[in-house]
């Protein structure tokens, strides 16, 4: 998953074969979020798994790239700082209380799924299936 500092998020699956699980997986998310239940110890490790993300060791390029986009939508080294201390602080409570924002983006998601004709047409909650390949670009 991915979530934009505009509000935006994503759910993503790649090369999966079990479309209808994965839905059902994603359609869980709310529960799962509302319920997260977790030891001091456990939520230390997700802490410690998510600085490990982002403070990792960079290269050269790498670090040029994350500097254009600061600089570009004007991120500076304090609102790093303080998102830093937001993640080193977060508890369980914080990410339950996600619960009513991730019920929000389910309830307004577009699912798109890229895959054989013959899987889409198989599944019923498509009501659109295109073939983009073959699409003509404006």
């Amino acid at each position: 998953s991915v979530f934009s500092r505009n509000g935006y998020g994503s759910i993503v699956s790649y090369r999966d074969p079990n479309l209808q699980e994965t839905i059902e997986v994603y359609q869980g998310i709310v529960d799962f979020v509302k319920n997260f239940d977790v030891n001091e110890r456990e939520m230390q490790e997700y802490i410690i798994g998510t600085m490990n993300h982002w403070d990792a060791p960079m290269s050269i390029a790498s670090k040029i790239n994350v500097l254009n986009q600061y600089a570009l939508t004007g991120i500076n080294e304090d609102d790093r700082n303080a998102l830093r201390q937001q993640i080193i602080t977060t508890t369980k409570e914080d990410i339950q209380a996600l619960a009513k924002d991730m019920q929000y983006m389910l309830e307004h998601a577009v699912i798109c799924v890229c895959g054989s004709a013959e899987v889409l047409k198989a599944h019923p909650r498509f009501d659109v299936i295109e073939d983009v390949l073959l699409k003509e670009l404006p």
